[in-house]
């Protein structure tokens, strides 16, 4: 089964408030690839270290300093956008990166250099949203402008 890309529209605040359990890992990649932009693929280790506490042990981590990814490599392997016109560093930050995983969020640390951390690689140009993503607003929307645009009509219609 392939991994399904990570394409969700979420409130920063939400997440900057969040209590819950959150790992880091650190990539490598390219500098090309933080300056264009691209979708990567990345087989994330089994064990990451807590983000929190920088792996010095807190209660989101149960004071081991580290967090546990799922055993499988099909369920632990993401896809992610770097979006590119970057030049250092950049941080992603990936909301519940896993089914079932005590993870709440991920924050990706990419660093430009040589050679490319083992289980990255890119995947293409950059990932389009999925529809499930766009739908939870476009849909309402188009709805909304039907409606205007059946009220319009039958305004002008009764004017005639």
């Amino acid at each position: 089964m392939p991994p399904k890309p990570l394409a969700r529209v979420t409130d920063p605040a939400q997440l900057d408030q969040a209590t819950g359990p959150q790992a880091k890992l650190e990539l490598r990649v390219p500098a090309s690839w933080l300056v264009e932009g691209c979708a990567l693929e990345v087989a994330v280790p089994k064990v990451l270290c807590c983000a929190r506490c920088d792996g010095g042990g807190c209660d989101s981590c149960g004071r081991g300093g580290a967090l546990r990814a799922p055993a499988e490599l099909s369920q632990r392997t993401i896809q992610m956008n770097l979006p590119g016109e970057h030049t250092t560093a950049v941080q992603l930050r990936i909301a519940q990166p896993f089914d079932d995983s005590e993870i709440d969020q991920l924050l990706v640390h990419l660093h430009p250099g040589a050679p490319t951390t083992t289980g990255v690689r890119r995947v293409g140009t950059r990932m389009q949203l999925a529809p499930a993503s766009l739908a939870s607003w476009v849909q309402p929307a188009l709805k909304i402008a039907l409606v205007l645009l059946a009220i319009l009509l039958l305004a002008l219609a009764l004017t005639r």
